[in-house]
């Protein structure tokens, strides 16, 4: 085989795998939004940004369904959810988690209002001391 038809086959498996990688995230969303229930979970950390992951902060969180206890994470941007003093904020406390009712490891922590609103829950007013911490509108 030519080079020129190794790098048309590589291209189209990249191109593949990326188009496969949007679709499996594209149902993962589906799912929540139309079959979920809403538990209580606990934030246990963070993480931020890292290498292909700039404006980033991956929020950690433990949630227990049926004696079973779920180790998941939720994405969220920076500039919204700050990660200076994070820990001493968030760490510890409870939030609401929402997750696919078939497969609670596709879960997403609920913690600031426009993830709320993106899932058509409401702010709970228990949540208010949220609103000093964030940057949202």
């Amino acid at each position: 085989m030519n080079r020129k038809k190794i790098n048309i086959i590589s291209y189209l498996i990249i191109i593949i795998f990326f188009v496969a990688w949007v679709i499996w995230g594209l149902a993962a969303k589906h799912n929540l939004d139309s079959n979920h229930k809403i538990c209580i979970g606990t934030i246990t950390g963070y993480t931020q940004g890292g290498r292909g992951n700039a404006g980033t902060m991956t929020v950690e969180f433990s949630f227990t369904l049926n004696g079973k206890v779920y180790q998941e994470t939720s994405a969220y941007q920076a500039i919204n959810l700050p990660p200076e003093n994070f820990n001493k904020n968030f760490a510890g406390k409870s939030f609401p988690v929402l997750y696919y009712t078939n497969n609670p490891k596709n879960a997403v922590i609920l913690i600031t209002p426009s993830v709320f609103n993106h899932f058509g829950v409401s702010f709970p007013d228990s949540l208010n001391w949220v609103l000093k911490h964030i940057n949202e509108n």
